[in-house]
């Protein structure tokens, strides 16, 4: 894994290997492992007790006692994304932040599936489909005491698991790759957008 990422880093999933030891091993064997995707905030401030920092919490939370258990790591200097895909979400946060006194930094959740006629090609993993949509939450963040936005994340379903090599699916296998192809043209000019689009300034 470490030599088929080319250098990029690369963040270990907590939710695959169920073991901190093991986590601290990987972690351990090359510096293109860096931090963890989590599954959820307990399991996290957890983590994040047994020593591990870079943290990303692989889903949304709501739950306020979920998320006020991450305040002491937090305040102890601990770097922990929350992720949120909604306005009302990011609010949520903030006000739980500000109550605890701590600052949450934030990933936006950004759908990567895309769109043929005819044809939804990925996962619904989040409502936030389009460029407007996702600048409009980045912009909400701005000027919120408790929250800082720092983080894109984007899951391309349809590319990472979905088999175009079957046996006996020719046809199929021809089909998948070439709407691969594609919809990593298309979500790439997507995610591109969003990350120029949010630091425009905003119109009076």
């Amino acid at each position: 894994l470490a030599k088929r990422a080319g250098g990029k880093p690369v963040r270990i999933a907590s939710k695959s290997v169920r073991s901190a030891e093991l986590l601290r091993r990987i972690l351990a064997s090359s510096p293109v492992f860096q931090g963890l995707m989590t599954y959820s905030p307990r399991e996290t401030a957890y983590l994040a007790a047994q020593g591990f920092d870079d943290l990303l919490i692989a889903y949304p939370a709501v739950n306020q006692a979920d998320i006020a258990a991450l305040a002491p790591a937090v305040a102890s200097g601990k770097t922990i994304r929350l992720m949120v895909d909604s306005i009302e979400h990011v609010e949520r946060i903030d006000r739980i932040a500000r109550t605890l006194g701590v600052v949450f930094r934030l990933c936006l959740d950004l759908d990567m599936s895309s769109r043929f006629p005819g044809l939804h090609f990925g996962v619904r993993r989040s409502p936030v489909r389009t460029v407007d949509e996702a600048v409009r939450i980045a912009r909400r963040t701005l000027g919120l005491e408790g929250v800082r936005l720092d983080a894109l994340m984007g899951y391309e379903a349809q590319i990472a698991g979905l088999p175009d090599d079957v046996a006996g699916a020719a046809a199929r296998n021809a089909l998948i790759r070439w709407l691969k192809g594609r919809s990593i043209r298309e979500i790439a000019r997507r995610r591109g957008a969003v990350v120029v689009d949010h630091r425009r300034p905003r119109r009076a």
